[in-house]
């Protein structure tokens, strides 16, 4: 389905979450039970993946966490192609820490922060981490 993307709403940022402003029956394929809390969003060669918040009647359109949107270089107004996905899960992921950022349970912080948020090969994704002193 195509939608066209509208301003990022501040509570979507850093969630990778998405609002779809649509008739949820034209998401299902053949009118079926979503399959998935996840979908793809694809603008022009790229995509990724994204949960879905909730769905809303509205427009055709879709609102989105800020990061998924620069990701997708894509802005205000450009049609979204969406998706239902199911999407496996990853056997691992390589992440980069700062070194200020070495401390115990930091591990065990970006587990929790990452765990069932869909991502695409090379996407960066923000971590909210204050300082720790």
């Amino acid at each position: 389905m195509r939608l066209i993307l509208q301003d990022d709403p501040v509570e979507l940022e850093g969630t990778h979450k998405v609002v779809i402003h649509a008739d949820e029956s034209s998401l299902r394929p053949g009118g079926r039970e979503s399959p998935s809390q996840f979908v793809t969003l694809k603008v022009a060669t790229r995509s990724c993946g994204a949960i879905v918040e909730r769905i809303d009647d509205g427009n055709q359109a879709i609102t989105m966490d800020k990061y998924l949107r620069i990701y997708l270089r894509a802005r205000t107004g450009d049609p979204v192609e969406v998706e239902y996905a199911d999407l496996p899960s990853a056997e691992s992921l390589k992440v980069a820490v700062p070194a200020e950022y070495e401390r115990k349970g930091l591990t065990q912080l970006v587990r929790d922060s990452l765990n069932g948020k869909p991502f695409s090969q090379g996407q960066p994704v923000p971590l909210f981490i204050t300082p720790l002193t």
